[in-house]
């Protein structure tokens, strides 16, 4: 009996040790070349992999309209990322921007991600970002449900805790990476878009970088261990039992 709790010490040490897995994943967007328009509520699929693990993302293009309305609009992939062409605009409005509606995208992951950053290129003006997250149980591929022609109440209940982020003017089409989310949460639900409380930011997303770091493994409760020490213990008297009677019977024999 002392063995095998010495046994079940020692594995449950090995499992406290254990270190959590960790990748780091670069979902790139650039090197599309879709139109300039097409049907509004599309989403485009992308993936990347690291350490062996691959994560799947799905992105759509939304805007807040000028009467808070929340609408999905039409995702563009571009040579310089993804852009959104919202119901308001023609096929020159092919950036996410803040002038007239908020345009943002969302991006839906198979697995919960730390997002750490964002590459914004084809900044015009300024490109100061909101980004946030949550955790959500309806399916990544698939068409975000209930916030469509909704009011901007809903998205807000989807992300309570969206967070702006200044960047610097850009001009000329210029790029810049973003870095967000020093806490580290992870969320499998993310959204990014130019700053809503702005007018003059704009941009096309390059890529997103993100981690993915195993929650460690659960520790059996002391009960659980007591439990598990007890069985082994009977299943060895019970082999002790079968190897004396197997001894008894070669004697008699």
């Amino acid at each position: 009996m002392i063995k095998l709790m010495k046994f079940a010490l020692a594995g449950a040490l090995a499992v406290t040790a254990m270190a959590p897995a960790h990748a780091a994943f670069v979902f790139n967007f650039n090197g599309g070349n879709s139109s300039l328009t097409g049907p509004d509520g599309n989403g485009r699929i992308f993936s990347a992999t690291d350490n062996g693990m691959t994560i799947n993302v799905r992105a759509s293009a939304w805007s807040i309209n000028t009467s808070n309305v929340v609408r999905n609009g039409y995702l563009g992939h571009y040579s310089s990322g993804l852009g959104v062409t919202n119901r308001n605009e023609g096929s020159s409005g092919h950036v996410a921007d803040n002038s007239v509606s908020k345009d943002f995208i969302l991006l839906q992951f198979d697995q919960a991600v730390d997002v750490n950053g964002f590459r914004l290129n084809f900044i015009d003006e300024d490109s100061d970002i909101v980004a946030g997250f949550n955790n959500v149980n309806f399916a990544w591929n698939a068409a975000v449900p209930n916030l469509d022609n909704q009011n901007v109440a809903a998205l807000n209940a989807l992300f309570p805790s969206l967070i702006d982020y200044n960047g610097g003017d850009g001009g000329n089409n210029s790029s810049s990476f973003r870095s967000v989310n020093a806490a580290n949460n992870s969320g499998n639900f993310w959204l990014v878009g130019p700053k809503f409380s702005s007018s003059n930011d704009s941009f096309k997303l390059g890529l997103v970088k993100a981690d993915f770091v195993a929650p460690p493994p659960a520790i059996p409760e002391p009960g659980t261990w007591a439990m598990m020490i007890i069985g082994f213990g009977a299943i060895g008297g019970a082999m002790r039992s079968r190897r004396r009677k197997s001894a008894m019977k070669a004697s008699i024999a």
